[in-house]
């Protein structure tokens, strides 16, 4: 018996196509009873499709299984282990073994067991038992989520993936009522428990932090304000995450405290508008690459400010300061933070400065921290950042990179870099006349003038001084 096609999902996203095919005549049995054949899809692009057009026929209770057990990794689940950072996941057992050369084995071998499991959590093919198909990964990143395969990877909202997941796991569930065999029951007691683990388990996988660590913060209730009874991302939880368990103890103490002092602002009107309409530009500009993007919309509120009646040397504090938004310069005492920004429903829009960072405890590290953050705060409030940021933490690197071209663009044009300090009588001055004027690093002068794209090539004198200020002069 054939039965009528179920489809979840559209071409936006993930989508699959799944026709039951039970074998009359056979015992039903869980193998029997979720026989069928599936399409599944990324985008416009199949990527299980079977042999022929009805697609890839199998025993979908395994499907079932390892949704059930590894949902609270693809709902709460964000980031690579130990910070890896591979621009695609199916590449991360490569960025792995790139990390691994030159470790002890015994230190390699622990590595490989938790890539092993963050394997077997976000890549929908180890559900398969006794073949092989090609890796379908799923990744949470903020309000998103990363849909990819070996060929491609696209951002697609979580919620909307998690309901085509769950639409998909009911459907198979269902076809499971009636069987008492003990595989039948435990998948479906699995699946509808999916959302049921304890809060501390939760905090485990979301923040990536070891049981021990948390057990010594306190009520993980309190320390990350969860909802009574309930479980969800806060910005403190979300903090924690970005800490990468790098500092623990009272410095991670220190970065959630500072968090919680931050009150709730409500009226961020100006704000909002101008999120919505950077968001909107930047789609349809068609820039892709993550530095193009933040060029764009550096050049693009740069005439917006100039429309405030604010021009060059722009101060990112005033500009925070029309926008709505809370600075706070205070000592946490980890060197590594240079700012802590939260825009959540508990606490902000507010940064945090550190003047104790490496770059933040001095003036133009602190310019730059708070351009940095205006980016995020323009355009990563509903995507990839939606609660927090820790700056120098475990931010998605494409996001982190388009905020640096914005921050240096902002602060100090392409152009206007490469004006000043290749056409002076003396570069080596100029660069020391140009960093006080606009308040901006010798590595950031460097790297504006090196990004002008205004010559093929420097002049070899300007080119050897600027190299000179960089941190890897080997990649200028």
């Amino acid at each position: 018996m054939v039965e009528d096609l179920i489809t979840f999902g559209d071409r936006s996203g993930l989508n699959v196509a799944l026709r039951w095919k039970e074998r009359t005549g056979e015992p039903r049995n869980p193998a029997n009873a979720t026989l069928g054949a599936m399409r599944l899809g990324i985008g416009m692009r199949d990527v299980w499709y079977g042999e022929n057009e009805q697609g890839l026929e199998w025993t979908w209770i395994d499907l079932l299984e390892f949704l059930g057990e590894a949902w609270p990794f693809l709902e709460w689940e964000e980031g690579y282990p130990f910070g890896l950072k591979p621009m695609n996941p199916s590449l991360i057992r490569i960025a792995a073994e790139d990390r691994w050369q030159g470790l002890p084995e015994e230190r390699v071998e622990i590595e490989e067991e938790e890539i092993y499991g963050f394997e077997e959590t976000h890549d929908l093919a180890r559900s398969f038992k006794g073949a092989r198909v090609p890796s379908v990964w799923l990744l949470r990143e903020g309000s998103g989520v990363w849909i990819a395969s070996r060929e491609q990877s696209i951002l697609c909202p979580l919620d909307k993936t998690l309901d085509i997941l769950s639409s998909l796991g009911n459907a198979i569930a269902s076809r499971l009522d009636g069987l008492s065999d003990g595989r039948s029951q435990v998948a479906v007691a699995a699946w509808k428990t999916r959302r049921s683990h304890s809060g501390q388990r939760l905090a485990e996988i979301a923040t990536r932090l070891p049981a021990e660590v948390l057990r010594g913060l306190g009520s993980l209730d309190e320390i990350f304000e969860l909802p009574p009874g309930g479980f969800e991302y806060t910005e403190l939880l979300a903090a924690a995450r970005m800490t990468e368990c790098r500092f623990c103890g009272t410095s991670l103490i220190a970065v959630l405290d500072s968090i919680r002092s931050v009150p709730h602002i409500s009226q961020r009107t100006e704000l909002d508008r101008l999120s919505r309409e950077a968001e909107s530009l930047l789609r349809e500009s068609g820039k892709e690459k993550p530095y193009d993007q933040g060029y764009f919309l550096a050049g693009w509120f740069s005439e917006v400010l100039k429309s405030m009646g604010l021009d060059y040397p722009f101060e990112p504090s005033e500009i925070l300061d029309r926008m709505g938004i809370l600075v706070r310069r205070i000592e946490i005492p980890e060197p590594n933070v240079d700012a802590v920004a939260c825009w959540g429903p508990r606490h902000g829009p507010a940064i945090i400065v550190n003047k104790r960072g490496v770059h933040s405890q001095q003036e133009k590290g602190q310019r730059s921290t708070l351009a940095h953050e205006i980016c995020h705060l323009l355009i990563d409030r509903t995507g990839a950042l939606p609660l927090v940021e820790v700056l120098n933490g475990s931010a998605p690197p494409n996001v982190e990179a388009r905020a640096k071209a914005f921050a240096a663009e902002l602060l100090l044009p392409r152009n206007l870099a490469y004006e000043l300090i290749v056409n002076a009588p003396d570069p080596e001055a100029a660069v020391d006349e140009v960093g006080s004027t606009y308040g901006v690093s010798k590595e950031i002068i460097a790297w504006q003038v090196r990004n002008a794209r205004l010559s093929l090539s420097l002049p070899t004198n300007v080119y050897n001084l600027l190299r000179g200020f960089v941190l890897d002069p080997s990649k200028f």
